[in-house]
C-alpha cells in the first residue's frame, strides 16, 4: 500500500512527530530510515521485506554486507543509511554515563560476529577498572577464512585511547572454535610487545555461531 493511502496519524513520519520514535515498530523505525520505496513498493514494505529476510533480527541486518542489502531490493544509498543508522544505534551504547564492562562490550561484539559472513577484528579498549573507553574499534575486514591484521597497528590503537587493557576478538565463520596457527603467532605478538607498554592482553576471544573461545580461560596467555 502507498504511503498516501495510510491515514495522515497512521503515518511512521507522523506517528514518531506525535509520540516520539520510541513508540514506533521496527518496520516503521526502518521504512523512516528508507525514506521511500522502490520497484513499485512503499516504503514501509520494503521495510517489511528488509526485516522478514533476517527473521526480524536487527543484530543479523546489521551484519548483512552492503551487496546483500542491495540484492535485497535496497538502493546503494538506502543501503548506506541503513548500515550507518544501526552503527550509530550500537555506538552510542558506549557513550552515555553509565559504564560499559568488559563483558557487556563482549557480549555485544559476539552478537555482531556470530553472524557475520566474512572475519572481523575487534579491539575493546579498557581502562584498569575494566571499564570500555569508547565503542569498540573495528580494526580489519578480512575473507570467509582470514583477516589481516598487524600486532603494532593494534597497540597503537589502544595507546591512542590511553588503554591499560585490551581484549581483542575475531569471528570464524567457518564455525570453528578452535584458534588458527596465525591467531595464536598474532596473539603471542601483542602479549610480549604490550608488556613493555604496560598495557595487559586480558584476552583474544573466537566466536562462532553457537561457541566462545577464550585463550585466557584455555590457558594461553599465561
Amino acid at each position: 500500500m502507498k504511503i498516501s493511502l495510510i491515514p495522515v496519524h497512521l503515518r511512521p513520519r507522523e506517528r514518531a512527530w506525535m509520540n516520539g520514535v520510541a513508540h514506533l515498530s521496527d518496520v516503521e523505525l526502518v521504512a523512516i530510515i528508507l525514506r521511500s520505496g522502490r520497484k513499485g513498493k512503499s516504503a514501509i514494505e520494503q521495510a517489511q521485506d528488509v526485516l522478514s529476510s533476517c527473521d526480524g533480527d536487527l543484530s543479523v541486518l546489521k551484519n548483512r554486507d552492503l551487496a546483500g542489502l542491495v540484492k535485497n531490493g535496497l538502493g546503494k544509498v538506502q543501503a548506506i543509511e541503513l548500515h550507518a543508522s544501526l552503527e550509530l544505534g550500537s555506538r552510542i551504547h558506549y557513550v552515555n554515563h553509565e559504564p560499559v564492562f568488559m563483558e557487556d562490550a563482549v557480549v555485544s561484539i559476539s552478537s555482531r560476529l556470530r553472524h557475520a559472513s566474512n572475519e572481523l577484528f575487534f579491539l575493546v579498549c579498557l581502562d584498569m577498572r575494566g571499564t570500555c573507553m569508547g565503542a569498540p574499534i573495528l580494526l580489519s575486514e578480512g575473507t570467509r577464512f582470514r583477516v589481516h591484521v598487524d600486532a603494532r597497528e593494534v597497540l597503537s590503537k589502544a595507546l591512542q585511547r590511553g588503554a591499560g587493557k585490551i581484549v581483542i576478538m575475531h569471528n570464524h565463520p567457518s564455525q570453528i572454535a578452535q584458534p588458527s596457527p596465525a591467531d595464536i603467532i598474532l596473539t603471542k605478538q601483542i602479549l610480549e610487545a604490550s608488556k613493555w607498554i604496560d598495557i595487559e592482553l586480558v584476552d583474544h576471544v573466537i566466536v562462532t555461531r553457537e561457541e566462545l573461545f577464550s585463550m585466557r580461560a584455555n590457558g594461553m596467555l599465561d
